[in-house]
């Protein structure tokens, strides 16, 4: 089992999904059961930008 994402519309919704490999056929992805709806990203209003240094 896995979590894939699914559009529908206008919204994003989040499936528990399996595959499916029957013999002599292509392998398909199976909806499973659905969890939920990705929700957009809020910015937190108190959220302040600051420098970094990245050491590579």
């Amino acid at each position: 089992m896995f979590v894939a994402r699914r559009l529908n519309g206008v919204t994003v919704e989040l499936w528990r999904c399996q595959w499916e490999n029957e013999e002599g056929a292509d392998a398909k992805k199976v909806f499973v059961e659905k969890l939920g709806e990705e929700q957009p990203i809020a910015l937190a209003a108190h959220a302040t930008e600051v420098s970094a240094i990245c050491w590579s």
